[in-house]
């Protein structure tokens, strides 16, 4: 193909990439269109700063305006404002697929919360808001995303020693109950993990919130092929309601060992000898997740990216009842680990440790249809903390 035919939009996403090259001529030599490039790359920093990246979207904020004298030339109201937005754009890919995900998305979240309002349920703690930007508000001309900015996501908080119990326990909360109001509105979520779930802070206090939306279904009671992350998958390796059920658990069991984990230096609560393991688990990969990457009864890996994946992944939609059943049973002995810290726990009284570890373990069920739903979970998990015999709302936390 030579220089005269080449097309930008067979090569180039339509984000700021597409909107840069689009403006130069095409009879124009490569070197003019690097330079364009460059030219638009750096228009587009000199306005906002890239703080997070996935495998769809690139995250920016805003650059604040600064004085030569090094003081702020905007007013403390406007720079809150600016503060409290983060910008959604698609990462550049072949044919435009990544925008075409991003704009998927965005119409998912809208539609949730509208079947969630009609249902009468609450979408306080699903991050389901935003706003496209238009015309030159767009970053790069290419398709952007204006929703709210959140401290830090769960994984990151849970491993903060300052993270106190009080708000494991309401983190614990939210997720279940958001959770519970999704799939009012007959979506699973299909990729449930800590960093999926964004912490806001709002009158001194963090709320939990579950994002990243781009796997969601609309699956009613059905289910479709899990194309989560496998740390977090089901045994049955199904989108469905109970799916995310079950990663629901594995994440409240990743929010209340941590404190355990960081008092006794250890990665898991349950240490894989080297023999027994399927591979090792990479360096900063802790807890469940360290056990589930390392035990032979997951399919589970280090990285999300690589050609290993699709070959477990066909794996995971052929796995024998007993297989599924072995990856339940492994759960359950690290339920067994939990239990045994939290029960050491003067915070905890035996009651508590016991309906609790029974709420995990019907939550990770082999079998997805024995168990609990999501609100019902929502229901026990606020029964066994906020509650004491007789109704009255527990302060010690």
């Amino acid at each position: 193909m030579n220089g005269s035919s080449l097309d930008p939009k067979d090569i180039y996403e339509d984000g700021f990439e597409l909107s840069v090259f689009s403006r130069v001529p095409l009879e124009d030599s490569t070197t003019n269109i690097e330079k364009a490039y460059e030219k638009g790359v750096n228009a587009i920093l000199q306005k906002y700063v890239e703080i997070d990246r996935g495998a769809v979207k690139i995250v920016w904020v805003k650059r604040s305006k600064i004085r030569a004298s090094g003081q702020q030339n905007i007013s403390t109201s406007a720079q809150k404002m600016q503060s409290e937005s983060v910008y959604y754009t698609a990462i550049s890919s072949w044919w435009g697929r990544k925008t075409a995900e991003l704009k998927s998305e965005f119409e998912k979240m809208q539609t949730i919360g509208k079947k969630i309002e009609l249902k009468s349920g609450s979408s306080e703690n699903l991050a389901v808001q935003g706003k496209e930007r238009k015309g030159e508000k767009q970053i790069g001309e290419g398709y952007t995303l204006k929703v709210e900015r959140a401290s830090t996501n769960f994984e990151n908080k849970l491993r903060q020693p300052e993270t106190a119990l009080n708000e494991r326990i309401r983190f614990g909360s939210h997720l279940l109950r958001a959770l519970s109001n999704l799939h009012l509105a007959d979506y699973a979520h299909g990729d449930m993990k800590p960093e999926n779930c964004l912490i806001f802070e709002k009158d001194r206090e963090f709320i939990l919130k579950i994002s990243d939306f781009g796997k969601t279904e609309l699956v009613g009671n059905g289910s479709y092929y899990y194309r989560g992350n496998m740390r977090y998958a089901p045994p049955e390796g199904l989108q469905s309601k109970k799916g995310d059920v079950y990663g629901a658990a594995l994440m409240l069991i990743r929010n209340f060992e941590e404190e355990y984990l960081q008092a006794n230096s250890i990665s898991s609560l349950i240490q894989i000898e080297e023999k027994e393991r399927d591979m090792p688990a990479q360096a900063g990969v802790r807890g469940i997740e360290h056990y589930i990457i390392e035990s032979k009864a997951f399919l589970a890996f280090n990285d999300e990216f690589s050609l290993y994946n699709y070959r477990r992944r066909i794996a995971m939609t052929m796995r024998s009842k007993v297989q599924q059943e072995n990856q339940s049973s492994a759960i359950h002995m690290y339920i067994d680990a939990l239990h045994e810290e939290l029960s050491k726990d003067d915070r905890f009284s035996d009651e508590q440790v016991e309906a609790f570890c029974y709420l995990l373990k019907n939550m990770t069920d082999a079998d997805p249809k024995a168990r609990i739903s999501a609100e019902e979970a929502s229901e026990h998990y606020d029964q066994i903390f906020y509650k004491e015999p007789g109704g009255t709302t527990q302060s010690e936390y």
